[in-house]
């Protein structure tokens, strides 16, 4: 699955229009602070990759895993937000 699978993602990923105007939330468990801080971290400086700027990007923070779905939840019904990750 990886090799092809990784390949036919990243494929269609390269060829996605430039994300202009778009806005992005991302939601962090606060769990595992040193873990999910690199995640955050990683997370990001791949958007910026992708042409994302600062103010594209809102970050929120939960307690633990449990409440990452209540987390989304709140921000997908709380635009302005494209992609919830």
């Amino acid at each position: 699955f990886m090799s092809k699978g990784a390949d036919a993602f990243y494929s269609t990923v390269g060829s996605i229009d430039p994300p202009i105007n778009k806005k992005i939330s991302i939601v962090r468990s606060l769990w595992n602070k040193d873990i999910t801080d690199i995640m955050l971290q990683e997370c990001i400086a791949e958007l910026h990759s992708s042409g994302m700027e600062d103010d594209q990007i809102r970050i929120t923070d939960v307690p633990g895993s449990y409440e990452l779905v209540f987390g989304a939840l709140h921000e997908i019904e709380n635009p302005p937000c494209d992609v919830v990750i």
